[in-house]
């Protein structure tokens, strides 16, 4: 997977730990409930700044609602996580864009893209 070769040089040492969220197409609201209850587990494992979250959509075009866009600045924000430790997966060339887009209206940086 891209995304692996993308993040693995970045983890310099045995520390570093990749967190992996698959997400399923289903609805908005059901999606943001699962990727709530997905970072209480992360949660559970104590992330650090050493760690990567990685979200994957690479199954399908999409955007990312202003909710998800919250839940994962509040949870980035309260456990100290960079948000460029977060990974968004998507085969939506327009992501970048509608990352943006999303972040800024909850006052946050995008995470990165892949």
């Amino acid at each position: 997977m891209s995304y692996l070769q993308e993040i693995s040089p970045l983890i310099a040492t045995d520390r570093g730990r990749i967190f992996y969220l698959d997400e399923p197409s289903q609805s908005e609201t059901e999606r943001t409930s699962d990727l709530e209850e997905k970072l209480k587990r992360i949660v559970a494992q104590k992330p650090s700044v050493s760690d990567f979250i990685v979200l994957d959509r690479s199954t399908e075009v999409g955007w990312i609602s202003t909710k998800r866009a919250a839940t994962i600045a509040e949870f980035c924000s309260a456990h100290d996580i960079p948000i460029s430790q977060f990974v968004y997966v998507s085969q939506d060339r327009n992501a970048p864009a509608r990352l943006a887009e999303s972040f800024a209206k909850v006052g946050s940086a995008p995470p990165r893209w892949i």
